[in-house]
């Protein structure tokens, strides 16, 4: 379900709730106050067969999410931030359109306060032109082409937003794949292997982005997580 309002608000796309999310009378199996983002993250928080991204968003979102300290309820609710949506209202099939990677910064803000989310591009497509538009992607990592194994690997934080619908991208610490938690005093290893079948597309730059570690309000973030699986 997409939940939420455009004035402020923010929409919220929910996955594996068998209960419609509502505040509008008679239209809801479970209640929530229209703009109560914090409501809506506590109740997402409490069902663990659930999982909700940030989609087309603006800076003061979500009851102002990214301006505030890090929640917990709110860091066990998401797992995905769009870094890029659309063309909503595009009619192409030929995948040449393309829409800017505009909430990339508040996605790597919501990093910076210990939130652990991945990067997803939608197309919040509002016709039938669905996956032809655009050759963006969101790419998962999955044991198996079924529901069961696509959701895991959501939970699971094992994908990626790509521009390239055919780019395949690999990445460990360790020997352990993307997603995983780590707790280690050793030296890091990291493997990043990229294959693309289309001749044109030579990769040239691989650059990898990281935090200062430390606490998150006073709290280290592996008190709030356990291992996925």
């Amino acid at each position: 379900m997409e939940y939420g309002v455009i004035s402020k608000g923010g929409h919220v796309v929910i996955y594996g709730s068998d209960k419609l999310i509502g505040w509008e009378p008679g239209n809801f199996d479970v209640y929530s106050a229209k703009s109560d983002y914090n409501s809506l993250f506590n109740l997402l928080s409490a069902n663990r067969k659930t999982f909700a991204t940030l989609a087309h968003l603006a800076q003061t979102d979500y009851g102002n999410l990214a301006a505030r300290p890090y929640d917990l309820k709110a860091d066990q609710a998401l797992c995905r931030v769009a870094i890029s949506s659309g063309p909503a209202f595009s009619k192409k099939t030929d995948y040449s359109d393309r829409a800017p990677i505009s909430f990339l910064s508040y996605y790597k803000r919501l990093l910076s306060l210990g939130y652990i989310v991945g990067p997803v591009i939608d197309h919040d497509n509002h016709n039938t032109t669905f996956g032809r538009m655009s050759a963006s992607r969101t790419a998962g990592l999955a044991r198996a082409l079924s529901r069961d194994s696509i959701i895991d690997a959501y939970r699971s934080n094992r994908f990626y937003a790509t521009q390239d619908w055919n780019a395949v991208v690999g990445f460990t610490i360790n020997g352990q794949p993307m997603g995983s938690y780590l707790k280690t005093s050793s030296q890091l290893k990291f493997q990043v292997d990229i294959s693309d079948p289309d001749a044109a597309d030579k990769v040239k730059t691989i650059k990898i982005l990281y935090g200062k570690p430390g606490p998150v309000n006073g709290e280290d973030i592996d008190k709030h997580h356990q291992p996925a699986g």
